[in-house]
């Protein structure tokens, strides 16, 4: 099994580093894996540069439970139902 790579330190939108930017494409950071997954599997955890707000992107599992999708309600066109283990929470930085 891959090491599992150590979380960046925490950020905020209003701090952004400047070698996020590239002439306005939004960039990702790495954040870190789920350590049960194998080498090149989800889930996986990028923070984004997005200077209006702090946000992150999730590669994770897309839910096709039809019981779990009916529960969770309607999901928006450009939204997806994603799964994650618990451990891959704490690669977040804290609020």
């Amino acid at each position: 099994m891959a090491p599992v790579d150590a979380p960046a330190p925490a950020r905020r939108a209003e701090k952004v580093p400047q070698y996020f930017t590239s002439e306005g494409n939004m960039r990702v950071q790495f954040l870190g894996k789920d350590p049960e997954s194998e080498h090149g599997q989800s889930p996986t955890l990028f923070a984004t540069d997005r200077a209006d707000r702090c946000t992150y992107i999730v590669q994770g599992w897309v839910v096709t439970d039809r019981q779990v999708l009916a529960e969770i309600g309607p999901v928006p066109d450009g939204e997806a139902v994603i799964e994650i283990p618990e451990e891959s929470s704490a690669i977040l930085p804290a609020a």
